[in-house]
């Protein structure tokens, strides 16, 4: 049996969902956030370009919190690690695969990266990352 596609609401926990949704906030791929970010040069567009999807929740006025999943070429991922390792961030190996955290904590959020197996995922904490990674086709 084929895994089902990977969608912003199946990424997350049931819980988690429904918590997002009666706090009044939304789980989309919207495709003006991925233009957006795009046109601002952020590496998070790439989820997008590579067949996966990016997920702002927002509340129709701002984005709060943000996950992304895809697949990613061996060459693609070397180029995103060397990046994040030239920018700093703190990789480490975990389950398997590679863990990158942001070691700037704004407004509380530690962002991070996780590259396993031909695929990878970014999110606000290594909470929300252990989350989609579990909830992905490519778990």
């Amino acid at each position: 049996m084929v895994p089902a596609a990977a969608t912003c609401e199946n990424l997350l926990d049931p819980d988690r969902l429904a918590s997002i949704i009666a706090d009044g906030y939304d789980v989309n791929s919207v495709n003006d956030y991925v233009n957006k970010i795009r046109g601002e040069g952020s590496s998070l567009a790439l989820f997008d370009e590579y067949g996966g999807v990016v997920c702002p929740v927002n509340n129709g006025f701002s984005v709060s919190e943000l996950y992304a999943y895809s697949a990613i070429a061996p060459d693609a991922q070397t180029s995103e690690e060397a990046r994040l390792a030239a920018n700093g961030w703190v990789a480490s190996t975990v389950d398997n695969g590679t863990l990158y955290l942001d070691p700037v904590v704004q407004e509380g959020i530690v962002f991070a990266y996780f590259f396993r197996n031909g695929y990878w995922w970014c999110g606000y904490d290594a909470s929300v990352i252990t989350m989609i990674v579990s909830n992905s086709p490519a778990s």
